[in-house]
């Protein structure tokens, strides 16, 4: 069973990563450090790991997880449009500004539209 998340907690542990280091360099004073890309990792796969689980039935999907599921995209799309100078930071660091965004709502968005059917069959097997 906790296979079954090894893509979202590495997503997971990467994101706190980025987000320490990025403050510690705020911290001791480093221009260029920018916590977006630790925020939106960690956002994106409690995001993702919530869809999986609910889709999964291993917890029961409630009206809060769908909630917590959509406000956690939508900070992820606010903190990336709503940065002074988007333009020039996505031009400078498609990295951060696109690509990681990107690659969360893509990682959500396959889970999301999977058909029920395969999701049910990879249950069924699993429990052989």
């Amino acid at each position: 069973m906790k296979r079954k998340f090894i893509g979202s907690t590495i997503a997971l542990i990467l994101g706190i990563i980025f987000l320490v280091s990025s403050i510690s360099q705020i911290a001791i004073g480093k221009a260029r450090a920018d916590p977006l890309v630790g925020e939106v990792m960690i956002l994106g796969s409690l995001a993702y790991r919530s869809l999986k689980k609910r889709r999964l039935g291993i917890v029961k999907s409630t009206y809060y997880r769908k909630v917590f599921e959509t406000l956690a995209l939508i900070l992820i799309l606010a903190l990336v449009i709503l940065q002074r100078d988007f333009k020039m930071r996505l031009i400078n660091d498609p990295l951060a500004n696109f690509l990681i965004p990107f690659w969360a709502f893509i990682a959500y968005g396959i889970f999301f539209f999977k058909k029920n059917r395969n999701i049910i069959q990879d249950k069924v097997s699993d429990s052989k």
